[in-house]
C-alpha cells in the first residue's frame, strides 16, 4: 500500500540531497588559509599574558628589585641565599647572587614570630611548629 504523502517525501528527499551535495561542493572548493604572521602575534601575546600572570616571574623581578641584580646573575635561583645570610655570597663564587647591604633575608617563619613579638602576642601552634606546613 502507498502512502498519500510519499511523493511529498521523495520530492522533500531529493531537495535536501540537492543542497547537501551543494553546500559539499562548496566546502570542499574552500582552500585553507594560514596567516603566520598573524598567528606569530598571537603566539607572543599570549606568552606575554603568561609571563605577567606568572607567580616565579613576579618573584624573580622582585628579586632583582630588592637586590639591584639585573640580568643572569639573578636567575641563580632562591636556594642559593640562606635566610639571615645575605652577605656570605663571596663564598660560593662567580655564580653568586649580588647582595645588597643592610639587606637581611628571612623565612616567612622568622617574619610571622618577629610580627607577633611585635604585636605581643604568641603564635598559634600550626605557625610555630618546626613541622607545620606553614614553613
Amino acid at each position: 500500500k502507498v502512502s498519500i504523502n510519499e511523493p511529498v517525501r521523495r520530492r522533500q528527499k531529493l531537495e535536501l540531497q540537492k543542497k547537501n551535495r551543494v553546500l559539499a561542493r562548496r566546502l570542499q572548493a574552500i582552500a585553507p588559509h594560514y596567516d603566520r604572521a598573524a598567528m606569530d602575534d598571537d603566539h607572543r601575546k599570549q606568552q606575554r599574558y603568561l609571563k605577567n600572570i606568572s607567580k616565579a616571574e613576579r618573584r624573580r623581578e622582585r628579586f632583582r628589585t630588592v637586590c639591584g641584580g639585573g640580568g643572569d646573575s639573578a636567575d641563580v635561583g632562591f636556594g642559593a641565599i640562606l635566610p639571615g645570610n645575605a652577605s656570605s655570597s663571596s663564598s660560593r663564587g662567580a655564580d653568586a647572587m649580588p647582595t645588597t647591604p643592610g639587606l637581611i633575608l628571612r623565612t616567612a617563619k622568622q617574619v610571622r614570630r618577629d610580627v607577633a613579638e611585635e604585636r605581643g602576642y604568641a603564635l598559634p601552634p600550626m605557625f610555630d611548629s618546626d613541622y607545620s606546613v606553614f614553613n
